[in-house]
């Protein structure tokens, strides 16, 4: 069964092309890490920078209140009055703590890891495994 074929002249092209592009992706890739470095010593080091004095602080409150909603609803289920609903005794607070005491830590600490991998590192794998499978069924045809 063969669930992927390119012809012998586009997989050609395709192989370079990726090969190409993954180099380009290593070259600005480890610009990146380089232009990401800060030196803190020598005569490139960067120099403090001050707090402007006439800066406005503003205060973020520690919890946001939610209101429960008075009236008609348009819901999943049509136009409902929020008096048929069921009395809701938690506050969106106690069920976000609720949900985040159910979930196990490694998960937590894998999904702040996504959160903070830059949509830059996403594309590079896509083409990495685009490559990847390029290379997988040109061996396979060369091997058959």
């Amino acid at each position: 069964m063969e669930l992927f074929t390119i012809a012998p002249a586009d997989r050609r092209f395709l192989t370079r092309s990726l090969r190409c592009h993954a180099v380009i992706w290593l070259v600005i890739g480890a610009l990146f890490t380089i232009g990401s470095l800060v030196p803190s010593q020598g005569p490139y080091a960067a120099a403090p920078v001050n707090k402007p004095a006439n800066k406005i602080e503003v205060e973020v409150p520690a919890r946001i209140d939610a209101h429960v909603p008075v009236g008609w609803r348009r819901t999943a289920d049509g136009w409902e009055h929020t008096s048929n609903w069921l009395s809701v005794d938690k506050s969106i607070d106690t069920w976000i703590d609720e949900q985040k005491s159910r979930e196990p830590a490694w998960i937590q600490r894998t999904l702040a890891m996504i959160r903070n991998t830059p949509p830059l590192v996403f594309a590079m794998l896509q083409v990495s495994m685009i490559t990847a499978v390029v290379l997988i069924t040109t061996r396979r045809k060369l091997t058959v």
